[in-house]
């Protein structure tokens, strides 16, 4: 019955999930910097697992900081700017558009929303006929301090924490 079928699943999902945290501890544990830059490389969720593994095999900062640095600034942002150029191709998205018009409740909406959202993009700043404010909102301003403190608390502890790793070693 419905327990039997919800027993079979919760055991898939269990050996997936074992699976998958023994696969992040191989990796780590033999591939080391390799392995952190290949779950920094793709967006999965089993970065913060490499993580924390990468803490429990005493992964030097370092070589974690660096591997994150080139998997997520170099290697992923070149795949989601690959993707994203692709996909938003004029002639893709007018295919893709195409393609949801057939469906009931969509046809002939799309079209009229997307060249509307284009005039609102292709805009120009200061023109009067804009409906967009040019302030930002309280909120926005806000939001943007909270990023740039914790952009500035990151930066120090990473430098807080390179001090006291060169401290540890040159005291050993």
């Amino acid at each position: 019955g419905r327990n039997g079928i919800l027993s079979r699943v919760e055991w898939a999902i269990e050996v997936v999930s074992e699976k998958a945290k023994d696969f992040v501890f191989w990796s780590l544990g033999n591939l080391g910097f390799f392995g952190i830059l290949m779950f920094a490389s793709v967006p999965n969720p089993l970065f913060d697992l490499a993580g924390l593994t990468s803490g429990h095999f005493l992964v030097p900062f370092l070589t974690f900081f660096t591997a994150t640095l080139i998997g997520k600034a170099v290697i992923k942002i070149s795949i989601q700017t690959l993707f994203v150029v692709v996909v938003f191709r004029k002639d893709t998205l007018e295919a893709q558009i195409q393609w949801l018009e057939t469906f009931p409740y969509l046809d002939g909406k799309l079209k009229p929303y997307l060249e509307d959202v284009e005039k609102q993009f292709r805009r120009i700043p200061g023109d009067s006929t804009n409906s967009m404010p040019e302030k930002g909102s309280l909120i926005g301003t806000i939001w943007e301090l909270f990023v740039i403190f914790m952009i500035l608390y990151f930066i120090v502890s990473v430098i807080n924490s390179s001090v006291q790793e060169y401290l540890m070693d040159r005291d050993e």
